[in-house]
């Protein structure tokens, strides 16, 4: 019984450990987007970093958006959640306007990923594609659907970014 009890505590101490790593390795095909960034022809940034023991990727930006018309110049801010859930990826997005979105992430092969939100009856999709180029400029494009046609996607904005 004596010997049990601390190959039993090893064990506990083992453990976490090893689902952390596998937490760790899951994230890997989204280390190309780790750093801060600045999107050609407007003033903001978009800063990528590792948290909470690099069990998640955070992305944080900000963006002033100019007068237009009627429409007075203001401050758009988001930040998205990547994280491992399950045997999948997943982000969540959060923005200044109150708009909230899940997102299923494919890493689809080197400095390449894929998100597309969650289909959901009479709401319409998104899909944000991210590629670093061997330039060193970060594409990204988003993309949306219709409620009705969740499938359908169509350019919403496209843009290129460079690290800082």
């Amino acid at each position: 019984m004596k010997r049990i009890l601390p190959v039993s505590l090893l064990a506990l101490l083992i453990l976490p450990a090893t689902a952390f790593a596998a937490d760790t390795d899951r994230l890997a095909p989204l280390s190309f987007l780790i750093g801060s960034w600045n999107a050609d022809g407007v003033t903001g940034s978009t800063t990528f970093e590792r948290a909470l023991n690099n069990r998640m990727i955070t992305r944080k930006s900000w963006v002033q958006v100019p007068a237009n018309g009627a429409t007075p110049a203001s401050r758009h801010e988001d930040m998205m959640i990547f994280f491992p859930y399950g045997d999948n990826l997943r982000a969540a997005y959060y923005d200044s306007d109150g708009y909230v979105v899940g997102y299923e992430v494919q890493a689809k092969g080197k400095n390449h990923v894929v998100l597309i939100s969650d289909a959901m009856q009479g709401i319409p999709r998104a899909r944000l594609t991210y590629t670093l180029g061997d330039n060193g400029i970060l594409a990204a494009k988003l993309e949306t659907a219709p409620a009705d046609k969740q499938d359908a996607f169509t350019t919403a904005m496209a843009w290129n970014s460079r690290r800082r």
